[in-house]
């Protein structure tokens, strides 16, 4: 729980809850990016940056990536 509590206090609570049923966690800001792996429904990460649609996000795991903003 203080692990969580740090993260949120690193990224100020802008955090997202993952409410689509796979959302895909890529590696740039672009749909032809490599894909880092699937957030399932549920899953928190926090908000850093958008950039044309696109959250630059983190994970609770650490992993940073990026997420379309309508697929979130």
């Amino acid at each position: 729980i203080l692990g969580l509590y740090r993260n949120q206090q690193l990224f100020h609570n802008k955090t997202i809850v993952i409410t689509a049923q796979q959302t895909v966690l890529k590696v740039g800001p672009d749909a032809q990016s490599p894909d880092l792996g699937e957030l399932p429904a549920g899953s928190i990460v926090y908000f850093n940056r958008m950039i044309q649609g696109w959250w630059q996000v983190k994970t609770s795991f650490g992993d940073e990536g990026w997420i379309m903003a309508t697929q979130g």
